[in-house]
């Protein structure tokens, strides 16, 4: 049996990586998805427990969006606190 070749293939994946993960500016605004992109404001990490379906409704928006799951839930808790009416006071 001949032995495969195997050179580069962490290079090959990495490069796929970038290529399926880096999101072009162009195709997020044409799509009206609502989600912001802004990379000025510095992001904290906040735990949110959700239930199983929640999560595999995330994952699979995540996929098939191609948006990061972080991106997803701050651009529907937006979307929320819109609908409710919910806004910081100013200096907040």
């Amino acid at each position: 049996m001949a032995k495969k070749n195997f050179d580069n293939v962490t290079a090959e994946l990495a490069n796929q990586a970038k290529e399926r993960f880096t999101t072009d500016d162009s195709i997020i605004k044409n799509t009206g998805a609502g989600i912001s992109t802004d990379k000025k404001e510095p992001k904290k990490q906040k735990t949110v427990y959700l239930n199983k379906n929640l999560i595999k409704l995330l994952k699979k928006a995540s996929y098939i969006k191609e948006f990061d799951q972080s991106e997803i839930v701050a651009a529907a808790l937006e979307r929320y606190f819109e609908n409710e009416g919910i806004y910081l006071e100013e200096g907040e």
